[in-house]
């Protein structure tokens, strides 16, 4: 499938069972370059997923691998690769039903690992770029629903047969069991539900193991 100039966001997996990892990249932040209010970016020192912008006439792939190659400067080939799928999430029509689809699958715990309800007002500092737009529009009561509700992402999940390192270049990219985590450390609305979403699809597969990770994480 080839996109015309279109942002896709990376999610790269590797390993299978519970031995099923994430590799999200970490946000660095040199305090001296910010000013109050003024970021660079979303998300200063956290973990997310990262992308770019697929060419004309680029497979997403093609882009995302060529899109790693400059952003981390990771050379990884396409022989690499054992499966990927392109997901395409319109967060009106998605959102809410999604929430219910994951908080059934994760027993009602999904709150424990997304943090606030699409409910919730979004604080100040969570908006970054975004906040003077915002608020233009929703005022200060404005809700984490309203902020995703007018975004369509793509997503493509590529599978690995082995891991690969991303600390080399930029932030402290590194594996993580995302379930456990999105909510502490993924602040991005809609990595959370992408992260959580692949989840749920592979151990519905048969393809991950939910509680071999808690078994292994609490011994």
């Amino acid at each position: 499938m080839a996109l015309e100039k279109t942002s896709v966001n990376f999610i790269p997996v590797a390993g299978k069972d519970f031995n099923v990892q994430y590799l999200l990249q970490g946000r660095n932040v040199i305090k001296e370059n910010l000013s109050k209010g003024n970021y660079p970016f979303f998300f200063p020192g956290i973990c997310c997923v990262w992308g770019g912008a697929i060419e004309q006439g680029e497979t997403p792939l093609e882009g995302i691998l060529r899109e790693t190659n400059e952003e981390l400067h990771l050379n990884i080939s396409k022989d690499q690769v054992s499966t990927s799928a392109l997901r395409i999430y319109n967060w009106e029509k998605d959102a809410v039903n999604l929430w219910g689809e994951l908080n059934e699958f994760f027993h009602g715990n999904l709150a424990g690992f997304f943090g606030p309800s699409l409910n919730d007002k979004v604080p100040d500092c969570v908006l970054g770029k975004d906040r003077k737009s915002f608020k233009e529009i929703y005022g200060d009561f404005g809700t984490y629903f309203d902020w995703i509700k007018g975004r369509e992402d793509h997503y493509l999940v590529v599978d690995f047969e082995q891991p690969f390192d991303a600390t080399a270049y930029e932030g402290v990219g590194a594996f993580w069991t995302p379930h456990y985590i999105t909510r502490s450390i993924v602040t991005s609305t809609c990595d959370k539900f992408a992260l959580l979403d692949d989840m749920m699809r592979r151990a519905k597969a048969g393809k991950l193991d939910i509680e071999s990770v808690k078994k292994n994480i609490a011994n």
